[in-house]
């Protein structure tokens, strides 16, 4: 049995992507017999109970950050407090896993001693680790020129697509899988699970000025999204419009869906996997380079940075979907072929990648 801590947050300012996408890793990992501990931070929008009802303990670190000291060394609190959690857990740790944009090797080098490996989730590739594994499963044209000076040489890099963590349901979904036709008749939109910059509203807006009343579109927001009592409340009064909250079938989702209007994070690669035609919109710094070079491969449509987006945007966009059938299958070839993913791979690499370096 490998003990593995996970330190990770989310947050309404943050997100949930990298909670999520930690619970897909920790998914595969519980399936051969890894033991899990969640570290976080209690802000506003953690999702300490999500993550507790999936059956993993949370420990949650509560000091507060003083804004207003310019002395205050983040990573050094933070590290002394994870550190802490951990002595308290009376076992091995084999591997801590960390993704967090603000976390660094500074922050490592104070937690490495007290683990065997340190594995980082990052796609950033703008500041330094101190790791044994790195994980960036985005897809950009030189990626192992990225991290080339940001990790030890010994370092594994797992790069690209091709290392995407999936919950079991989309791989599944992927086998069932049949070749889009290019009609529009069931619309998705889903920009996260907090949407700081309120593009579901945006969105809603959008759909309502276009004469879509035989066509399905479904509204997928998280709890941390501060609009959604007022999108389920428009969604109630437009018998098409149908509102869901903090779902556990986003694959089945994505499957059905013909066209899905979103942001350019983690959920990017899971329409891509499955041949979802997008429109996508890029919500935070990070989803720039990635966004712009699969827009590129044709494997979806760049809206651009969100505050330049106008609601008369994303109606122009959908409305050249309707109308541009083979467009829409040709999109949806090209995202399924940026994947490169074995639809019938018993399990994730990087669980395999995990599982070896334990046992060297």
């Amino acid at each position: 049995m490998m003990n593995i801590v996970i330190r990770t947050d989310a947050s309404v300012q943050i997100g949930s992507g990298h909670v999520m996408r930690c619970l897909m890793l920790a998914e595969e990992l519980r399936e051969v017999g890894g033991n899990i501990i969640f570290i976080c931070r209690e802000e506003a929008g953690n999702l300490r109970r999500f993550i507790e009802n999936k059956g993993y303990p949370v420990k949650m670190i509560r000091h507060e950050i003083p804004h207003n000291d310019p002395n205050f060394d983040l990573q050094k609190a933070d590290a002394e407090a994870t550190l802490n959690i951990i002595n308290e857990i009376d076992a091995e740790i084999d591997w801590l896993i960390v993704d967090h944009y603000s976390l660094d090797e500074d922050w490592e080098s104070r937690i490495r001693p007290r683990v065997n490996r340190l594995m980082v989730i990052d796609d950033l590739a703008n500041r330094r680790h101190e790791c044994d594994i790195l994980l960036d499963q985005n897809f950009h044209v030189e990626p192992e020129m990225r991290y080339a000076s940001l990790v030890p040489e010994t370092c594994i890099k797992l790069l690209g697509p091709r290392y995407l963590l999936l919950r079991k349901e989309f791989i599944a979904e992927k086998r069932r899988l049949k070749p889009r036709d290019g009609t529009i008749r069931q619309i998705m939109i889903f920009y996260g699970g907090s949407d700081p910059t309120d593009e579901t509203m945006k969105a809603l807006r959008a759909v309502q000025e276009l004469p879509l009343s035989s066509i399905q579109v479904d509204f997928i927001v998280g709890q941390a999204n501060t609009h959604k009592n007022e999108i389920r409340r428009i969604c109630n009064d437009v018998p098409n419009f149908h509102y869901h909250c903090q779902i556990d079938n986003m694959a089945w989702f994505m499957a059905h869906s013909d066209l899905s209007l979103g942001a350019g994070g983690i959920t990017m690669w899971e329409r891509c996997y499955l041949g979802v035609p997008t429109i996508a919109t890029v919500v935070a710094d990070n989803q720039s380079d990635s966004t712009s070079a699969v827009a590129a491969m044709g494997a979806l449509w760049n809206m651009g940075w969100h505050a330049n987006v106008t609601e008369q945007h994303l109606a122009d966009m959908i409305n050249r979907a309707i109308r541009s059938p083979q467009e829409l299958i040709e999109m949806s070839k090209k995202a399924l072929h940026l994947m490169d993913n074995d639809n019938d791979r018993q399990r994730n690499r990087v669980v395999e990648e995990l599982i070896r370096r334990s046992r060297a």
